[in-house]
């Protein structure tokens, strides 16, 4: 992904500064790439989202986590 980045970053500064293109050309645009990068982040963002509900749904029901928080409870009321 990181050289996809790179490449993209590459063909924009091309398109909106008129720079060389100092990437080789190949089959894909442009368009195409931004979309499947898009595409990848939307996905890694969705993964992410998962992995922080679950680790939040984990440690709610985690009995050690909870005489934690029962304890820490009690000393603040």
């Amino acid at each position: 992904m990181p050289a996809d980045l790179l490449r993209l970053h590459a063909m924009a500064h091309a398109i909106l500064h008129g720079a060389a293109l100092t990437v080789a050309p190949n089959e894909t645009a442009v368009w195409e790439l931004a979309d499947e990068l898009a595409t990848e982040f939307r996905d890694w963002i969705a993964l992410f989202a998962r992995l922080w509900i679950d680790s939040r749904l984990w440690r709610n029901w985690c009995p050690t986590n909870n005489v934690t928080h029962q304890s820490a409870r009690q000393r603040t009321n």
